[in-house]
């Protein structure tokens, strides 16, 4: 092997060493990362704020703005037990108080967390129970006595009884 090709050969192996060593300081930084989730006991563990379970659904809301005149009528995208995804046109400032009473839930207060164009983030300063919302507020009326069916005479006219 020529002087050339062994030091060609030679900065290659270094090269890949090198790409090595980086990606393993990388491993190892995730790793770290992740130790200090699973040192803590059970009760202790961390649990991200966007880690609970969103319910998606279209549910109408009122809200009442901190600072505005007039509650405004809001489209719920989804919610979960931590805050809600809404439609409210204009981006909003973050940490405005907001109060909002939904259909099975109820009053609710929080702030915004964050707002863009067309949508707003909610964060509650109390937990709710999502499944809420999804439950049926009352009964439906009883039909009205004209739509029931009319059973006086179950014969037909015109069939003769043997």
């Amino acid at each position: 092997m020529s002087a050339r090709k062994k030091s060609r050969a030679t900065n290659d192996f270094f090269g890949q060493v090198a790409r090595l060593f980086t990606f393993f300081q990388l491993i190892m930084c995730k790793f770290a990362a992740m130790e200090t989730l699973f040192d803590q006991d059970e009760d202790e563990k961390v649990v991200h704020p966007r880690d609970k379970v969103r319910e998606s659904i279209f549910l109408g809301a009122v809200i009442q703005l901190d600072g505005a005149a007039e509650p405004c009528n809001v489209r719920v995208r989804n919610i979960s037990s931590g805050g809600m995804m809404i439609d409210l046109a204009g981006p909003q400032p973050k940490g405005l108080v907001v109060n909002a009473e939904m259909k099975g839930i109820g009053k609710v207060n929080g702030r915004i967390a964050w707002s863009t164009e067309n949508r707003t983030g909610i964060v509650f300063d109390s937990a709710v129970d999502p499944r809420l919302a999804r439950q049926t507020v009352g009964q439906a009326p009883a039909a009205p006595a004209y739509t029931q069916p009319v059973l006086v005479g179950t014969r037909r006219p015109g069939l003769a009884i043997r």
